[in-house]
């Protein structure tokens, strides 16, 4: 089979993160599950749980190559490409809202990223989305792509507001 590069490089990076969030996901008995007040709690918790899963790893990736201003820079291209920062700030959100509404200390770290806290992860996701708002606001989306950052940044914001609001009154 032919060698691909530094691509097979970062696929293999990738896929580490997500087997790596997979093997230490959080159990399924109801005591870690996402809460019911949780907007991704359905009729299947099953596909709640693998999807958490999956952002898990591919957020936890992703978080080691974003630069001091929050844009998630594609490792290959050495450049962020089309809108990896907003929807990179929504999964985290996501994870974070999740963490959130566990019942307990442990259930809460094991929905983040492996060696990922809370505030790192707020910390983070909220980098992210601003540097989404400004790209926005100054017609300077990556690739062009403001068009397709609405969505998925007003998602995180709808999200983090809300952590946000909670973190600075505690």
């Amino acid at each position: 089979m032919a060698r691909l590069g530094p691509l097979e490089d970062l696929i293999k990076g990738a896929r580490s993160h997500v087997n790596a969030a997979a093997a230490t996901s959080f159990n399924t008995d109801s005591e870690t599950e996402p809460s019911s007040s949780s907007s991704l709690s359905s009729s299947s918790s099953s596909y709640t749980h693998e999807y958490l899963v999956l952002i898990r790893g591919i957020v936890g990736f992703f978080k080691s190559t974003q630069d001091s201003e929050g844009r998630i820079i594609d490792p290959y291209l050495n450049k962020e490409i089309q809108y990896s920062t907003p929807c990179y700030a929504w999964s985290a959100a996501i994870l974070l809202r999740e963490a959130a509404a566990a019942t307990t200390t442990s259930s809460a770290s094991s929905i983040l990223p492996p060696n990922t806290t809370y505030d790192d992860l707020l910390s983070s996701a909220c980098l992210a989305l601003t540097s989404s708002l400004k790209q926005l606001a100054d017609a300077q989306a990556a690739d062009k792509h403001g068009d397709f950052f609405t969505f998925p940044a007003m998602q995180a914001y709808t999200v983090l507001r809300k952590l946000v609001t909670r973190a600075e009154s505690q």
